[in-house]
C-alpha cells in the first residue's frame, strides 16, 4: 500500500502521475495526458510536468481558455477524440 487516501490520489495533484511514471520508468517528456477537465486532467498534468491535451467538447469557451495562465493552459486543445490524429502544436 502506498498509504495514500482520498483526495491525495486525485488527478489534480502530481502524485498519481509521479507514481505511474516511476513505476513504468517512463520519461515524462514523452508523455501526454488527454482529458476533458481543466480542473483535474490539465491541472495535474501541468503540475507533473507532462504535456497536456484538452478535449473541449464545448465545456470551455474561447474567453475562458484565453484567460488561462501558461501553467493552466493545455498544450493542445481539440474538440473531439478523433481530432487527436490531426493535431499539431503550430
Amino acid at each position: 500500500s502506498l498509504g495514500l487516501v482520498g483526495s491525495e490520489m486525485c488527478k489534480e495533484t502530481e502524485i498519481i502521475f509521479d507514481i505511474i511514471l516511476s513505476s513504468y520508468q517512463v520519461d515524462r517528456s514523452k508523455v501526454i495526458i488527454i482529458g476533458d477537465k481543466l480542473e483535474t486532467d490539465i491541472k495535474g498534468g501541468k503540475k507533473a510536468g507532462i504535456h497536456t491535451m484538452l478535449i473541449n467538447r464545448g465545456r470551455y469557451g474561447k474567453e475562458i481558455l484565453d484567460k488561462l495562465d501558461d501553467n493552466e493552459r493545455p498544450d493542445f486543445t481539440i474538440n473531439s477524440f478523433d481530432d487527436i490524429f490531426t493535431t499539431s502544436k503550430d
